[in-house]
């Protein structure tokens, strides 16, 4: 693993920030403890992990895609005032 002034230093390089020597310092000191505290979990050895319990069962929720009949077009525009009996007609978004 990294020595902690490396991990500083690429954390620091990663999020673009400026950092006063004082804070360096403090931050160095702050990751210095939780690496000391991390160290002993780190060192377990893990064997064969179980596989992630979920507490629901996976279903498919997703219906299965079976053709049908197309809806009523007349019933489903008859409150669009924007469709001209092909197309619907939209304000322009993209500039030219």
């Amino acid at each position: 693993m990294k020595n902690v002034e490396e991990i500083l230093d690429v954390s620091i390089k990663a999020i673009k920030i400026e950092v006063q020597e004082e804070e360096r310092q403090r931050l160095l000191q702050e990751i210095s403890r939780l690496k000391e505290w991390l160290n002993p979990f780190l060192e377990l050895e893990a064997g064969d992990p179980i596989p992630g319990y979920y507490p629901f069962k996976a279903v498919n929720a997703f219906r299965e895609d079976i053709p049908s009949e197309a809806e009523n077009v007349d019933r489903l525009t008859v409150n669009s005032y924007t469709y001209d009996g092909e197309y619907y007609r939209i304000p322009r978004v993209v500039e030219e």
